[in-house]
């Protein structure tokens, strides 16, 4: 028998299961994932300031590109 089948098989035969998923239902909250106004714009500050970034880098890289005189 595979051991993680044989643990999943001792908590359901023993009642535990409805203890089990309600452990992991309290523990699984991260009020890091929640969805309020401020991780939203968190999220949209940092997207703004990488494609800042990334919109610099590409001008550097496109003008020492044009001043290239191979």
């Amino acid at each position: 028998m595979m051991p993680i089948k044989g643990v999943m098989e001792y908590i359901k035969d023993s009642g535990n299961a409805a203890n089990l998923t309600q452990w992991k239902g309290e523990h699984n909250q991260n009020p890091d994932y929640a969805l309020t106004m401020d991780n939203i714009f968190a999220s949209w500050i940092n997207l703004f300031f990488f494609a800042i970034l990334f919109v610099i880098i590409a001008v550097v890289f496109l003008e020492r590109i044009d001043k290239d005189k191979r």
